[in-house]
């Protein structure tokens, strides 16, 4: 980009083209008529007129080749692209005032997908806020003053690492931004933008950082978190209307229950929000594996939300692609679709945590897979492993629908202490636990116990059950009969039952023997009692297969969710199959068709995953090596996104001008069309002056050819 005074060429470079004009030039040179004398006696009188006559010709002639040359110029000046800048109401600060005083600006950018939005004059506000960048870098001097170009998505990036007073590759990385599908950092953007310009030191007398934005609320919410260096002040230009902006969007999509075996019923489910004044009226498409199955209708209030589900049953094991679709007619099209990846199992895993041989009869662990997995083989409803007490790490744990710790009489000190840390993490996960107390109680995990263990009962019964309890629903009344009825010989009290947990069942008298918490996303059941033989017949008795089965059904359903993964966030995605260490290399294939090599491979015990430092756009990611599919994952946008509310101009300045510690401006542009590529754009004057001066010579041609 070349800047004269107030007027900027785009692209400069076709000014070659003014060479053009040689061409009519050497039309008219070539066709000049050859002078020769001819001696005609008879026609001596029209001498004087025919010499008039050639003075009118040349004269045509010569008018003819103006205009020609005219319209290659105008031509050539219209790719050329010329902007005038220095107009006000474009929404750009003008050039630096004083001509001896060096400016340097770094422009952040924003590229959050909320400026994909058709803004209400049909244009994208991502085109607007390139306009305007190019409007600022255009305002600049060339040879004196320094830019840089901040481009804000998850994780901004900068065009060059330093100010530079190359404007015009500035202006082209400013023109050819694309909004991404990512929430903008642009706190973060800020501070990176305020480091360039620290890093130029002294080099420039007035140092600035301006951000063109989309002025959403959402994205500042960390303004805290900004730092400028001294002496650069900042501002906000945002892009906006006055216009409601209505939006209907797609977010938590999900599965319940969060691992389903194969053939049972789940809810495949999604919010749906309405940013309107006016209640709205939707359908919401559901595909699964790529084919459509079921459409729903939702009735969303002013300002609603609401959640649509839809009952399925998976005949498959292994993963499922979900993929919601909600048919809106409004500006963001972007969060019209939401997608999940839904995991069947023919069995589920649970661990069995315990000090006593699981093959010993009579210990905990031996009552405990004898009811979960009597047959040992693909026709129980549960696959058991064994862990002991002190081996028990996060490894272990890893990939269990459920939990169970029995007997830790060997379990002690840091040991204890390291299996507690373990469930914790677990449960805040997501997964489920269920403690039963035998010999020795767990007493090292205190952060995720409903309760503290008080001394030992020499004999207890259970007699209050909860019967709406939830988790016991699975309990008919001769069950509970029978669990009233059996003695146990050991058992424990407790103590100072925590806030949040929740008693399913007591002692007589009236002592906590079974407690719920919530610990994170997961839960923890506790009992104070044991199957273990040498604390009394339960683990015997046919009542403690309906107790335990009824217990596991009910939180293995739940399990560990996998975390949301955002675009533009780290990604994992977990292996269905075991991939093949000494294979080809592990690929990636994006939704957009692409192919991401960046991936690295973990391999834990009987874990395996696919960790990407970032997912940039929304869909399905799917793990392969060679022809094999080896794991899937889903990436959604960021809900904030979605989120219409913008940014009051006051309280933004004084949060940002007390975390920068600099003087801060926020202000909306002006939308007139002046500010598309960078001020008022003169290409199509300059095209439509060469269609007249063509008009023109076309017809003075017509006319004296008569």
């Amino acid at each position: 980009m070349t800047t004269f005074a107030f007027l900027s060429l785009t692209t400069p470079a076709m000014l070659w083209g003014a060479a053009l004009v040689a061409g009519p030039v050497a039309a008219h040179l070539l066709t000049r008529r050859a002078r020769r004398r001819v001696v005609f006696p008879s026609v001596a009188l029209l001498v004087s007129a025919a010499a008039g006559s050639a003075s009118g010709y040349r004269l045509r002639r010569w008018v003819l080749l103006v205009l020609r040359c005219l319209i290659v110029l105008a031509v050539v000046a219209a790719f050329v692209r010329p902007t005038w800048t220095g107009s006000a109401g474009n929404g750009a600060t003008a050039a630096p005032a004083g001509g001896a005083t060096t400016s340097g600006v770094v422009v952040v950018l924003d590229l959050g997908v909320s400026t994909t939005r058709v803004a209400g004059d049909g244009r994208a506000v991502a085109e607007r806020l390139r306009g305007l960048a190019g409007a600022r870098l255009a305002a600049l001097r060339s040879g004196r003053d320094g830019a840089g170009v901040v481009l804000a998505d998850a994780s901004p990036g900068v065009v060059f690492e330093r100010v530079s007073r190359n404007l015009a590759a500035l202006r082209e990385a400013v023109a050819g931004a694309e909004p991404t599908e990512q929430r903008a950092d642009l706190p973060a953007a800020v501070t990176r933008a305020g480091r360039l310009l620290g890093d130029a030191g002294d080099e420039y007398e007035q140092r600035r950082v301006v951000v063109f934005t989309d002025g959403q609320r959402s994205d500042w919410e960390d303004a805290g978190a900004v730092r400028l260096p001294a002496g650069v002040g900042l501002e906000v230009v945002t892009v906006g209307d006055d216009r409601p902006w209505a939006n209907v969007s797609l977010s938590a999509a999900g599965v319940t229950p969060s691992r389903p075996r194969v053939g049972e019923a789940v809810e495949l489910g999604v919010d749906v929000s309405h940013t309107g004044d006016a209640a709205t009226r939707v359908r919401v498409d559901l595909f699964l594996d790529g084919a459509e199955v079921d459409t729903k209708w939702a009735s969303l209030p002013r300002g609603g939300r609401q959640r649509v589900g839809f009952t399925r049953r998976l005949e498959r094991a292994g993963a499922h692609r979900v993929r919601f679709v909600v048919d809106a007619d409004d500006e963001l099209a972007a969060d019209d679709e939401a997608v999940a990846v839904v995991r069947t199992e023919g069995r589920r895993a649970v661990v069995v945590v315990g000090d006593g041989l699981p093959d010993r009869a009579g210990t905990a662990g031996y009552f405990i897979t004898r009811a979960l997995a009597p047959r040992g083989d693909a026709r129980d409803r549960y696959r058991v492993t064994h862990v002991a007490g002190a081996e028990a790490d996060d490894a272990a744990l890893a990939g269990a629908a459920l939990v169970v710790v029995g007997d830790l009489r060997r379990t002690t000190g840091e040991a204890e202490e390291a299996l507690g840390g373990a469930l914790r993490r677990y449960a805040e996960a997501g997964g489920a636990v269920l403690v039963f107390a035998g010999s020795s109680p767990l007493r090292g995990a205190t952060e995720v116990l409903p309760w503290s263990w008080g001394p030992r009962l020499a004999s207890a019964r259970v007699d209050g059950i909860d019967t709406e309890a939830a988790l016991l629903a699975d309990l008919d009344g001769a069950a509970r009969e029978a669990l009233r009825g059996v003695r146990l010989r050991r058992a424990w009290r407790v103590s100072e039952v925590g806030d949040g947990a929740a008693v399913l069942m007591r002692f007589r008298g009236g002592a906590p023997a079974l407690a719920e918490r919530p610990v994170g996303k997961g839960r923890v059941v506790v009992a104070a009692f044991s199957p273990s033989a040498e604390t009394g017949p339960l683990g015997k008795e046919g009542v403690f297969v309906a107790l335990l089965h009824g217990l596991a059904g009910r939180l293995s359903a739940g399990g560990p969710s996998e975390a949301t993964a955002y675009a533009g966030r780290a990604l994992t995605i977990p292996a269905d199959a075991w991939p093949d260490p000494s294979g080809v290399a592990a690929v990636v294939r994006t939704p957009g068709g692409g192919a991401a090599l960046d991936g690295v491979v973990s391999l834990d015990f009987d874990n395996a995953r696919l960790d990407l430092a970032a997912a940039a756009r929304r869909g399905f990611y799917v793990w392969t090596q060679g022809p094999a599919e080896l794991g899937v994952a889903a990436v959604n946008l960021d809900p904030r996104e979605s989120d219409p509310r913008t940014i009051d101009p006051e309280v933004m300045a004084a949060e940002l001008a007390a975390a920068a510690g600099a003087a801060v401006s926020v202000g909306a542009a002006a939308t007139a069309s002046k500010e598309v590529g960078g001020g008022r754009p003169l290409w199509g004057v300059a095209l439509l002056l060469a269609m007249a001066l063509l008009c023109v010579e076309m017809g003075l041609l017509g006319r004296w050819r008569k």
